[in-house]
Formats: C-alpha cells, sequence, structure tokens
C-alpha cells in the first residue's frame, strides 16, 4: 500500500498494489478527488487493454433490474443480460427488493459485488460470460489463487491463530468442514472461523473463481488478515497471497449535506444526506434520496434518553437514566453499561437497516466527560462505543465517530469506525485531533454553527483534507442556512 504525497492537495489518496498486479486507489479525505480507474503499466505484454468489458449481470429473483453508472447516473444496462460496460461502479436498482446492490468492474475485467442495506440479501457471484468474442478482456488464470479439486471444492490453507485449534463452519449448511490451522478441501460460500483467538465473528468467503476474503466484525483487535491459498499438489505453482481486507459498508460521498428538522430539499449538489432516522423511517425521503443517487446516513441518540421517541417507553427509568443532558429538556444520559439501553440500540440499528439508511450516526456519545449522574468513565464510554460499531458494522452500515475527539487517540476506536462527524471543532482548536482519520485514509466531516471565518476555515480544511459545512448559528440543523466549502 502506497500514499502519494502532494497529489494536488489531498492528502489521503492510497494506491494498492496486489499480488496479482491489479491496482486500487482509496481516497480518504480527497473532497474533489476523481473516480480512478486502476491501471496496471505492463508496456512488455502482448495482452492488449480494452475499454469496456462483458459482464453477465446475473438474474435475481422477481424480474430486470437496471444498472446504473454510479458516475454518470446514465442506465447503462437493463438486466439480467449480458452488457458491455466500462470500469466504475454500479448500482443495480431494483435487484430483488434492496435498495442498495453496487457491482464494481475493476480495469482488468474483474467484477465484486457489494452490498449494503439488504439485511438478507444472499452471497453474490459476479460472473464474466466468456463469449466467442475475443475482443473484451476477461479475467486472466494468474488471478486464480486455489486449486480446483475434481468435484468443484478449493484446496484452502486456513491460517494459524495465535493460541489453539479453531473450527471452520459453513455458514449457509451449520456444517463443520474442517478443524483449523490446516489444509481443507472446502465449497464456495462463506464460513465462519469460531473460536479463533477470542474474535466472535471472524468469517471467510470463498469465491467461485477461488479467490478468499477474511470480514470481520467484532473483534476489535483483529489484526489485518492475510488469506492465503495453498497448491501442495502442484509443486511448481506459485503461492500467492490475497491481502483483501474487506469492508461491506457504503462508501460514503465526499460533501454532505445535515438537517435534522424542518421539511427536507432532497436536491443539495452533494453526495450524502445526514438526516434524523425516526423522523423519515417510513415516509420515502431515504428511497428518494436512493433514486437521486445519494447516500444516506441516518441519525439516533445512542447516549442519551429522548422523551419524544416512539421507543422511549422500553427504557427502565431506575436502571437506565442518569442526569438531564445539558440545556435539552426532556433528555437524560443513558447507562450506556446496561443491558436494556444496548438491546434498545440494537433495534435501533436493525430499524435504520431496514429503513434503507446507507450509515448511522450515533450522537451523545461523550457523556464520560458531563455530569452524567452514572459514574461513567472514559473506558465504559470506549466499551460502548464498540459495542456500537460492532454491530453496526455487522449488518453492513457504515458507521461514524461523532464528536467524541479526547477519544481519538484509541486505536481500536479508528479502527472500528468508518469515517467522524465534527461540530465546531474550529471554535474550540481540536480539528488537529482528526487527523487521526484522516491519516487512516477515512473521511472527516465538520459541521460549524455560523458563518464566522468561513474562508480561512474552508482554505484550513482543504489543505488538511477535512469536508467543512456551515450551518445556522442557532444550531437548529432545519435547513435554513447551508454553505459548504468547494
Amino acid at each position: 500500500r502506497y500514499r502519494l504525497i502532494q497529489f494536488d492537495n489531498f492528502n489521503s489518496v492510497y494506491v494498492t498494489v496486489e499480488n496479482d498486479g491489479s491496482v486500487r486507489y482509496t481516497y480518504g479525505g480527497g473532497a474533489d478527488f476523481p473516480y480512478a480507474d486502476a491501471a496496471t503499466n505492463t508496456p512488455t505484454s502482448t495482452q492488449p487493454e480494452y475499454e469496456r468489458t462483458q459482464v453477465n449481470f446475473l438474474s435475481d429473483n422477481d424480474g430486470a433490474y437496471a444498472v446504473q453508472n454510479s458516475t454518470t447516473l446514465n442506465i447503462d444496462c437493463l438486466a439480467p443480460d449480458i452488457c458491455y460496460v466500462d470500469a466504475g461502479r454500479y448500482r443495480l436498482i431494483n435487484f430483488n427488493n434492496f435498495h442498495s446492490v453496487y457491482i464494481t468492474v475493476e480495469s482488468n475485467g474483474l467484477v465484486r459485488y457489494t452490498y449494503d442495506g439488504g439485511v438478507s440479501f444472499p452471497f453474490a457471484i459476479a460472473a464474466n460470460s466468456s463469449t466467442s468474442s475475443p475482443t473484451y478482456l476477461q479475467p486472466t488464470q494468474t488471478t486464480q489463487t486455489t486449486q480446483t479439486t475434481n468435484d468443484g471444492f478449493f484446496r484452502i490453507n486456513f491460517l494459524s491463530d495465535s493460541d489453539s485449534d479453531y473450527l471452520v463452519k459453513n455458514s449457509a449448511t451449520a456444517e463443520i468442514n474442517c478443524l483449523a490451522p490446516a489444509i481443507c478441501d472446502v465449497a464456495p460460500g462463506r464460513y465462519r472461523l469460531v473460536n479463533f483467538d477470542d474474535f466472535h465473528s471472524i468469517y471467510v468467503t470463498v469465491e467461485n473463481n477461488g479467490f478468499v476474503r477474511y470480514t470481520y466484525q467484532g473483534g476489535t483487535r483483529f489484526p489485518y488478515a492475510v488469506a492465503t491459498n495453498e497448491s501442495p499438489i502442484d509443486e511448481t505453482s506459485n503461492e500467492e497471497i490475497l491481502n483483501t481486507p474487506t469492508n461491506t459498508q457504503t462508501q460514503l460521498g465526499s460533501t454532505l449535506y445535515w438537517q435534522l428538522q424542518g421539511n427536507l430539499y432532497l436536491d443539495h449538489p452533494v453526495e450524502t444526506y445526514g438526516i434524523d432516522l425516526e423522523d423519515n423511517e417510513f415516509n420515502g425521503v431515504i428511497q428518494s434520496l436512493h433514486n437521486r443517487g445519494k447516500t444516506v446516513i441516518c441519525y439516533i441518540s445512542a447516549g442519551s434518553y429522548e422523551a419524544w421517541r416512539s421507543d422511549s417507553s422500553k427504557f427502565n427509568f431506575n436502571t437506565d437514566i442518569g442526569n438531564q443532558l445539558g440545556d435539552w429538556p426532556g433528555e437524560y444520559y443513558l447507562n450506556i453499561k446496561s443491558d436494556n439501553v444496548r438491546a434498545i440500540m440494537r433495534s435501533r440499528i436493525d430499524r435504520a437497516v431496514t429503513a434503507g439508511c446507507d450509515a448511522l450516526e450515533p450522537d451523545n456519545t461523550d457523556a464520560y466527560q458531563a455530569n452524567n449522574g452514572l459514574g461513567l468513565s472514559s473506558q465504559d464510554q470506549i466499551d460502548y462505543l464498540l459495542f456500537l460499531a460492532n454491530y453496526a458494522r455487522s449488518k453492513g452500515l457504515s458507521i461514524g465517530l461523532k464528536n467524541t475527539v479526547d477519544l481519538m487517540t484509541n486505536a481500536n476506536l479508528i479502527n472500528a469506525f468508518d469515517w467522524t462527524l465534527n461540530e465546531s471543532c474550529y471554535d474550540y482548536n481540536e480539528c488537529d485531533k482528526l487527523k487521526a482519520f484522516t491519516d487512516s485514509g477515512k473521511s472527516v466531516y465538520i459541521a460549524m454553527y455560523g458563518t464566522q471565518s468561513m474562508s480561512a476555515r474552508c482554505a484550513d480544511a482543504a489543505s488538511n483534507g477535512f469536508n467543512l459545512s456551515f450551518y445556522g448559528s442557532d444550531q437548529r440543523l432545519d435547513g435554513s442556512i447551508y454553505y459548504i466549502c468547494r
């Protein structure tokens, strides 16, 4: 992995060069950085490069669906069908009833499905159609990293953990297919690694082409995982290692509009909207924003009781509720150590998934610094934040760390959260603390109340890779005042 230093004015542009020579760009914090095509320079190769890839868009269960180019918003294919498409990211509109199914077509012809918001979306196999036409790039055999057995299984080297054996459990059949570490023959599918060190949610996905991907939710200290496939029968083959940690969360846009009350205007020229979950759970707003190609962050208060919320009666006033939160009437700190509070938060996150949210904004997660009346410590806060992040990400949601800047020295939190949203860091001289996210290639959104020093702050935000916007000084977030740095 390589960082491109002084690439224009973007501070967090990275390139990953895979073992098979494919190249991937990632960009966090570069507000205007365009979608970058991955290209491998092979001037001595006799293999031609092609502009388009022939892709077999697979059938869903209930009818046709549209393939929308996420960059141009054009409908490039009516699927299921075999279509010729450019490298890029595509949304599959009306793919069954899932609102956020995407494919990425790489420049080398590989196809990847990602799925966010479709809680029961099955394991999706991307297939490139190999027809008689030789003029469109197909995946080459050099990308296969496993040996196929005669019965269609793949020979996988399940790597050692640090303390003992672990079980490889087929997620579809619930059968134990391997006692690891060992080399085992397994069918394509998803496998849970039971008792892999002390992490409860480590999974391996074996693709139909033999690729192996590790995903990890809930293991906050789980290191970067290397999946390796071994072909012991063929002693002349080269062992290849796939360094491909997987993030199934939607990638948010570099520009944010944030409104938590009032009538919502849906056509701001931004990529991401931040809205209140409960106010927009059933009114069609989230789907309307998706139809406009925007990703949606849904707000919940994860650290306070709000008397007006529909689930407020579920809290136990004897054990769950602390002191009033500042000057906000009807709002009280929550006992974040309470099992009941955590169950209610899991339910809210589940509601966000069902509503179609792409990401979660949990608010009021710095109670340990306030007169909360519950004796909460910084470690209590960290444990609760990790609980929220692990559960949200296990459901396919991206999640942001809201404010809570004094805990950003904790590496586990930076790893567990996908982005951060901060209020008023320029007023409190705290913006430098947000660089823990940009240094990790993750987005930083800043909201300032009032428009003082706008030009200087926009310039500073651009130099640091922050995404900065301005709202009314009354902090109402009702859409009446909004400016964004361009």
